[in-house]
């Protein structure tokens, strides 16, 4: 399979099925503070390579996370798709920097 369809397969099931799991607000919080950032984090640095990788799954990352907030966390978590946006980013950039400095040496 394809790396997008992984990355996308992988965030998906992470915003969706997480949260049929717990049932109390302090579990919302704590899958809104630790387990998305970690999983989206993980998943851009794991499953990226080109620069045009970066752009896609930061946004698909934030356009799938959209009727997450609707669905589990109401409207006070919109502020979250900026911060899964820039986790997106920052490991994906990571991992970037990381082959760059590997060819290098």
């Amino acid at each position: 399979m394809n790396k997008r369809v992984y990355f996308v397969v992988t965030i998906a099931l992470t915003f969706y099925l997480v949260p049929l799991f717990s049932s109390v607000d302090i579990n919302h919080q704590l899958i809104l503070m630790f387990i998305y950032p970690m999983m989206v984090f993980m998943t851009a640095f794991l499953l990226t390579d080109k620069i045009m990788d970066i752009i896609l799954f930061s946004v698909s990352t934030a356009i799938l996370f959209i009727p997450c907030i609707f669905i589990y966390f109401g409207d006070k978590a919109i502020v979250y798709i900026f911060i899964y946006y820039l986790i997106s980013i920052v490991g994906s950039v990571l991992k970037r920097r990381i082959i760059i400095s590997k060819k290098h040496l």
